[in-house]
Parts: C-alpha cells; sequence; structure tokens
C-alpha cells in the first residue's frame, strides 16, 4: 500500500517525439519503461511510466506507486466505483489511515457487541458516499443487529473537494477533522527523521482511537430524563 506522506509525483510525461521515455522514480536511468495504466472518471490517463523495479501490478494492470494503492483501496475494476480525478488521493488516504486504527476500533465495536444479544461486527472496504456537498471516500465499522440494522457506525472519511483533511463520524456525525502529521510535513516542505515520523504517526493513530471510543460511549449513552416541574 502506498503512504500518502511519500513525495508528490508527476502526473505527466514530456518528451520529444522519438525519445525514449525513462522510468519517473527519481535518480533512475532505465529506458525498459511501461506507462501506468490509471484512468479516472473523467477519462484522463496517468502518462508517468515505469521500469519494473518500480512499477506496481494490479492485478493484470501496471501502474505508479499512487494509483497502485488506489485501485488497491478500492478492490478489482469490475467492482470498484468511478476513479478520483488524477491528482486526487481521497481513497489511499482513507485506506491508509483505517488500515492504521482498523485492529483498535474492530475491538471496541466487538466488546460493545459481545454484551449485545444477536449484534456483530461488521467491516466495509472503502467505498464512495455522494452526498449534496460531492463525493466522499470512506471505510466504515459498524454494528449491526441480527435484522440488518446498524445501531452503531464509525466511519474514517476524505472528501474530494477536502484531500489531505481526514474527518471521523460516528453516525452520521463529525467527531473530528485532522491532517495528518506526515502529510502536513509534505505540504510544508519539511523532512523529520524516520525516528520523529513514526512516533508521530503511532501518537495520531492513538489519539484517533481515543476519540472515537469517547465518541462511541457518547453516541450510546442513554439520554437523561426530563427534571420533573416543581409547583
Amino acid at each position: 500500500m502506498d503512504d500518502p506522506g511519500h513525495a508528490a509525483q508527476p502526473l505527466a510525461v514530456v518528451s520529444d517525439l522519438g525519445t525514449p521515455r525513462r522510468c519517473y522514480e527519481k535518480g533512475c536511468p532505465a529506458n525498459g519503461v511501461v506507462s501506468c495504466d490509471f484512468v479516472d472518471r473523467h477519462g484522463r490517463g496517468c502518462l508517468t511510466s515505469w521500469c519494473p523495479p518500480h512499477r506496481f501490478t494490479v492485478g493484470e494492470q501496471t501502474f505508479c506507486r499512487r494509483h497502485a494503492s488506489i485501485v488497491r483501496a478500492l478492490g478489482t475494476a469490475e467492482h470498484h466505483p468511478p476513479l478520483p480525478e488524477l491528482d486526487n488521493r481521497a481513497p489511499s488516504l482513507v485506506d491508509w489511515v483505517s488500515t492504521g486504527i482498523d485492529r483498535q476500533v474492530q475491538a471496541l465495536i466487538e466488546d460493545l457487541a459481545a454484551a449485545r444479544d444477536g449484534e456483530e461486527l461488521a467491516v466495509e472496504p472503502v467505498h464512495l458516499v455522494v452526498g449534496t456537498r460531492g463525493r466522499r471516500w470512506g471505510r466504515s465499522w459498524t454494528l449491526r443487529n441480527a435484522e440488518g440494522h446498524d445501531t452503531l457506525r464509525v466511519s474514517v472519511e476524505v472528501d474530494e473537494h477536502s484531500d489531505p483533511e481526514i474527518a471521523v463520524r460516528i453516525d452520521g456525525n463529525v467527531i473530528t477533522r485532522s491532517i495528518a502529521p506526515w502529510i502536513g510535513h509534505r505540504l510544508r516542505g519539511e523532512w523529520v527523521p524516520a525516528n520523529i515520523d513514526v512516533e508521530e504517526r503511532k501518537t495520531f493513530y492513538a489519539d484517533l482511537v481515543t476519540l472515537i471510543a469517547q465518541g462511541i460511549e457518547e453516541a450510546l449513552a442513554e439520554p437523561e430524563p426530563p427534571v420533573a416541574g416543581h409547583g
């Protein structure tokens, strides 16, 4: 899976007619390259090209690192929704962050399911959500009862128009919005040592899980009865 914190890659190749294209990996001199197969929902293709060591395959198709991560997050080409724009990484960002907290969020919901008769955890893969404000991508964990109705839904989402901001929702209500630290560094052109990066990621994920646990507790809390009037 691609890390959205990786340095942005160019999206187009400019070369003179008859000049062999070279691999887009920085510093790679290889000429035996294959173009990325990614085509977005507007029919625009990624024109980058990659040599065998630096290309990524999903099924029988070849992609650059960025677009391979998007296609992997969405599943097979036969079943995934229309792909985002060339420079939009919302699905892969959702996949990356949700994977970072998946085990802990599943444990939270499984604990709830164990205390509730006939309810169980259901995990939805990365999917497209179309709302009144546009398209967003999300991955969800739900508590589902025996009738198939969701009694609790936790989701990590990224709006295409506000990529790379990450939103966490519980039962549709946003409990937090944030930008992952590794992306914040990239946007500001900052470099951080590997050990700092690892610690920042751990803290970021731990904070999200804490907020989700608090949000679940609040969402499932019994409403307080109204105070009886006097006189």
